[in-house]
């Protein structure tokens, strides 16, 4: 995505036109991570001057091994919205959410952050005036601000190519700004279509990874590459290895007999200064390991994931050391949080704006804004029974809610749970009342009072 400042809130269209080839040129570093996360890695397009070498091309899936793990830690469980106790609004939230999805909208977000280190979200209204929102790939995104010291969205352009009925490459452009959007091609003199929008603002959601824009593979990238190499390497080695010359002296073979000794395996030297050996290089099998083990930790170390195949890891399933070596990647995911609690408040914001618009809404967007609690759960491996002995330690201490709110994450909804117990609390009194009533004495009418 290009991130861009401008001085004026409406762009033209040659300007509009000026900002897409400006990322079309500046898209190399984006594809690039593209293809590491499909594992495309610049091992695969060595070449070796000499053809008749071996050239394996290994490449290792890191890239995408780091973004699943830390898009599933961060992203694994559901975002949970509460209203300050507005069932009505919940409610009407979680209907749009549901409709649209937002769980997997949200997983998707934080992949694209995750890659790219910033994710794009497209607001709009379907036929029948529902509020819809959808990511859109940082490829084709230009997101522009202006040069205040809030740095406001104030425009933003999506483009992307199609080809015509004749094969040719045409770049068709959508530019959003608080009002409007218009749409065009770039083979179009004139401005094909424009049209009001209701949403009160840009109705772009901006999802940053961190302040510097950066995915959370890319400051690993020359570790992979180098790890890629020394095993591709290691592999042509290997390869070599199996196909080492033989090397004769002290005797000399014609070809017919070289021919014959291929196949049949058998070599007998009758001169007694003769010998026959294979040659190879020495393979340093320690020091090789050594130093991939050594890339290996690198990876883990400056990437913040750590290394789940490890067997320390596994041997040792405390909450305290768990939370131990699962506190880089959980460091990460907060800074990660704070950005991506600040999108999707901005979601909230559009889509009040456009259900004031349409008479679905009676509160004021800035009271929702304060009153919405954005929960965050980690989807981690618990120790239950762990976390079960510390609620009962806490309860006589901590209200239930607290104590299922934070204490025990695999309790999916709270506010239902509270209900079961309600329910379940008020059909235990009113069994008790039954039971009572059933066995109480009922006095005999025809017996005689003294």
């Amino acid at each position: 995505m290009l991130k861009t400042h401008s001085m004026k809130e409406e762009l033209t269209r040659s300007e509009i036109i000026e900002l897409v080839n400006r990322h079309n040129g500046n898209l190399i570093q984006h594809l690039n991570l593209k293809q590491m996360y499909e594992n495309r890695n610049t091992i695969k397009y060595r070449s070796q001057p000499d053809t008749s070498k071996p050239n394996n091309k290994i490449s290792h899936p890191y890239a995408d091994y780091i973004v699943n793990s830390i898009v599933g830690y961060f992203m694994g469980k559901p975002v949970t919205y509460s209203f300050s106790e507005n069932q009505e609004i919940t409610t009407l939230f979680d209907d749009i959410y549901k409709y649209n999805d937002e769980s997997a909208e949200n997983t998707q977000l934080a992949t694209d952050a995750s890659i790219y280190g910033v994710a794009c979200e497209l607001m709009y209204l379907d036929k029948d005036l529902n509020p819809r929102f959808k990511a859109i790939s940082p490829l084709e995104s230009i997101a522009i601000y202006d040069t205040s010291v809030e740095e406001n969205l104030i425009g933003f352009i999506r483009h992307w190519k199609i080809k015509d009925v004749d094969n040719k490459d045409v770049d068709y452009v959508e530019y959003y700004n608080e009002k409007k959007i218009i749409k065009f091609t770039t083979n179009e003199n004139s401005i094909s279509e424009e049209q009001d929008h209701f949403w009160g603002d840009v109705p772009i959601v901006i999802i940053e990874n961190n302040k510097d824009l950066c995915g959370d593979f890319e400051k690993v990238i020359d570790l992979i590459d180098a790890f890629d190499k020394v095993v591709s390497d290691t592999a042509n080695d290997f390869e070599t290895f199996t196909n080492a010359i033989l090397m004769i002296t002290g005797t000399s073979l014609d070809d017919d007999l070289i021919e014959k000794l291929k196949e049949s395996r058998l070599l007998n030297i009758s001169e007694a200064s003769g010998k026959a050996e294979y040659l190879f290089k020495d393979i340093p099998d320690t020091a090789l390991e050594n130093y991939k083990n050594r890339l290996v930790d690198d990876i883990h170390k400056f990437s913040s994931v750590p290394n789940m195949s490890d067997e320390n890891f596994a041997n040792n399933l405390s909450g305290v050391s768990m939370q131990f070596k699962l506190s880089s990647l959980e460091f990460k995911c907060a800074t990660k949080e704070s950005y991506f609690r600040k999108a999707l408040l901005r979601r909230i914001e559009l889509i009040c704006n456009v259900l004031s618009l349409l008479g679905k809404l009676t509160s004021k967007t800035d009271e929702i804004i304060k009153s919405v609690d954005i929960r965050f759960t980690r989807n981690t491996i618990n120790n239950n029974d762990e976390l079960v002995t510390r609620a009962l330690q806490l309860s006589t201490i901590l209200s239930k809610k607290t104590l299922l709110e934070n204490l025990l994450p695999f309790i999916p909804s709270v506010e239902e749970e509270l209900e079961r117990l309600n329910k379940q609390k008020e059909e235990a009194v009113s069994f008790m009342q039954d039971d009572y009533n059933s066995h109480e004495p009922v006095e005999d009418e025809d017996q005689e009072v003294e």
